[in-house]
């Protein structure tokens, strides 16, 4: 069941019907009379067919458009900036045909009244949008900022992660070297601000060996256990 029309917002009569447009659509017309020889003639959005069930395609849209744009948009929270506009589009253009100079001055006054209307709904909007961009333009520093501290706090763990590995993996060689070490044989380690040495003393002899491969010392230190292990045994 469709929408009872509710009044003209133009003239406030109760005198308007709905005409089909073509095969899917229809629109709402205002047939009341304004003065004695001219009738209001003002038309409603045009309503689309939304089912092939309708009687008259777009009938029912077009009742729910017409009332939609005479009631005030603010009752539900909407800023609806095209009914207001709309209305002084056609009362503009009712200006051309109506001779009436009171009538005149009554569109005017009209004209003005939902032109203000309609910019004040315009700037809220333009104010709320603002408003929402600075939120998102604040939301996304924060969240670019919380997530250059984290990468700092990552890569922060992860010198300190390495550092452990590192500690842990020379104890490890060391108590290997305590072990494994062959009798007599010495691992000597010369150390200095950002440098260190490491030799391998070959037992009742002067000779050292000090080239050993490794990114690091503990790898040094066990590559010279493994050869002072191969000297033993040769």
């Amino acid at each position: 069941m469709s929408e009872e029309l509710k009044p003209c917002p133009f003239c406030g009569q109760q005198d308007a019907f709905v005409e089909q447009l073509d095969s899917d659509a229809s629109v709402v017309i205002c047939q009341g009379m304004v003065d004695e020889h001219s009738a209001c003639l003002a038309r409603g959005p045009v309503g689309v067919q939304q089912s092939d069930l309708e009687d008259q395609p777009g009938r029912d849209a077009a009742i729910a458009e017409w009332n939609r744009r005479a009631q005030p948009a603010e009752a539900e929270g909407v800023v609806d900036t095209g009914s207001d506009a709309w209305m002084a589009l056609h009362l503009l253009d009712r200006l051309s045909v109506d001779s009436s100079d009171e009538l005149r001055v009554m569109q005017v006054e009209g004209i003005v009244k939902s032109m203000s209307a309609a910019l004040s709904a315009v700037t809220a909007e333009r104010d709320r949008l603002r408003e929402e961009l600075e939120r998102n333009q604040l939301w996304h520093k924060q969240t670019t900022d919380a997530g250059a501290i984290c990468m700092r706090e990552r890569d922060q763990l992860r010198a300190e992660v390495e550092g452990l590995r590192k500690d842990t993996a020379l104890g490890s060689v060391v108590q290997r070297a305590c072990r494994d070490l062959p009798e007599g044989f010495v691992i000597a380690v010369w150390l200095e601000k950002d440098a260190g040495t490491l030799e391998l003393c070959l037992p009742d002899t002067d000779a050292v060996l000090d080239d050993f491969d490794g990114d690091t010392f503990a790898e040094k230190i066990s590559n010279a256990i493994d050869a002072a292990m191969a000297a033993k045994e040769a």
